[in-house]
């Protein structure tokens, strides 16, 4: 593995605290999906698939970041869920579909269909970040990879 192309954990709780300040401003909660095939894909304006919480540090083509604006994030590891991936709270592994909360959610991404409230939100963020620095996201990724 390359670490260079990983969130540190400090990084991911700073995105985490991101996503807690935006959700304090009330915003209107905007979600799309893809499922053309091959490019199943999930985007936000709160999620861990919004570019605008990208830096230079969280860049994963930093040179890019500068010069043309590419707005990539580097991968997250198995334990860096995205608060709003069904997942952290259902523990459920899809048939394998998923190997870990660090990989995409596009089947279980709470932002699409009947999207949960901003106070359920900020509730969803506040476990997930507990979950992480409790060690629990690692137990349900136990859970998943069966």
């Amino acid at each position: 593995m390359d670490k260079k192309s990983y969130l540190t954990d400090e990084q991911y709780l700073d995105i985490l605290g991101k996503i807690e300040d935006k959700l304090n401003t009330n915003i209107s909660i905007m979600a799309g999906d893809s499922d053309t095939i091959g490019d199943k894909s999930v985007s936000s304006n709160i999620g861990f698939c919004n570019d605008d919480f990208t830096t230079l540090e969280t860049a994963l083509f930093p040179d890019l970041f500068v010069e043309h604006g590419r707005k990539s994030m580097k991968q997250r590891l198995a334990n860096h869920a995205c608060p709003f991936d069904n997942r952290v709270r259902t523990k459920e592994n899809l048939q394998g579909r998923l190997m870990n909360l660090g990989c995409g959610c596009f089947y279980t991404c709470s932002l699409q269909g009947n999207k949960p409230s901003n106070e359920d939100l900020k509730d969803y963020v506040a476990d997930t970040k507990n979950k992480f620095l409790t060690g629990e996201l690692d137990k349900i990724n136990e859970i998943i990879r069966k």
